[in-house]
């Protein structure tokens, strides 16, 4: 979000690295665009009535993966070289799979609104909390502003 899309005493308190999520002292804006697709969902504090962070993964993948690997540990103790290194091939891939398909999501939900997701790219638990925390915080003060 730019300066000049500020309203008058309105602040930008943090945003994404990549700047796609922005939260000022007056409301929380998501923008993105990307080839064929562009997003923006702007929700005035007061309006937000969760936040919510998730992880998703596929851990079937990782289960694949070790039995792949276990299978590669039974091949190559019988004498069947190609076999177990077939084996260990497809376990590694899954395996990196598995860790490629790990996501953190963060929710913003507005009361009987839209609500936007977007990836933490870069953020451990800690700064997403840290996230939360600002957004929690900017509601409260601009509640306590407004009355």
């Amino acid at each position: 979000m730019e300066q000049e899309q500020l309203f008058e005493n309105e602040q930008i308190i943090t945003q994404s690295s990549e700047g796609v999520v922005t939260l000022t002292t007056h409301r929380i804006r998501y923008a993105t665009s990307g080839w064929g697709h562009a997003q923006i969902t702007s929700m005035m504090l007061e309006s937000i009535s969760s936040i919510q962070s998730h992880f998703k993964s596929v851990p079937l993948l990782i289960i694949l993966g070790a039995t792949a690997f276990i299978a590669g540990i039974f091949l190559g103790a019988n004498n069947e070289g190609g076999g177990a290194v077939a084996s260990f091939a497809v376990g590694a891939m899954l395996i990196i799979l598995y860790f490629a398909s790990r996501k953190h999501v963060v929710t913003v939900s507005s009361k009987g609104g839209a609500a936007f997701s977007f990836l933490a790219k870069g953020m451990d638990q800690y700064e997403i909390t840290r996230f939360i925390d600002q957004v929690e915080e900017a509601k409260h003060n601009r509640r306590v502003s407004v009355l």
